[in-house]
C-alpha cells in the first residue's frame, strides 16, 4: 500500500513537472527543456500502473485533480509566476473534492 502511495505521488510529480517544464520550454525555446518534459510525461503510465497495484482506480483518478495544484503551486516556486486570488475558490473547491471523496 505504501509503494503504490509513492508510486501515486511520483505520478503527479511527474505530470505536474512535466507541465512546467513544457512552460518552461515555451518561454526559452531550449530542447533539454522540452526533453525533460517528454521523459517526465514518458514515466507518468509506469508510475500510475505501480499505483493502480493496490489503490482503487476512483481514489487515483480522484488524486489526479490535484494536478492543477501542483502544477500552480511549482510555477509559482520555479518559474516565479503570480498566483491570482481569482483561483483561490478553485483551490478550496478541488481540494473539498478530493477530501470529500477520500473519507
Amino acid at each position: 500500500m505504501m509503494l503504490s502511495t509513492l508510486a501515486l505521488a511520483a505520478s503527479l510529480l511527474c505530470t505536474a513537472g512535466g507541465m512546467v517544464m513544457f512552460k518552461r520550454y515555451y518561454h526559452s525555446r531550449r530542447r533539454s527543456h522540452i526533453a525533460y518534459s517528454i521523459l517526465l510525461f514518458a514515466a507518468v503510465p509506469l508510475t500510475t500502473f505501480f499505483a493502480l497495484r493496490s489503490l482503487s482506480l476512483g481514489f487515483v483518478y480522484m488524486a489526479t485533480a490535484a494536478n492543477h495544484i501542483l502544477v500552480l503551486g511549482m510555477s509559482h516556486i520555479f518559474l516565479g509566476e503570480r498566483i491570482p486570488p481569482r483561483v483561490l475558490p478553485g483551490i478550496a473547491l478541488i481540494l473539498a473534492g478530493i477530501l470529500i471523496y477520500a473519507f
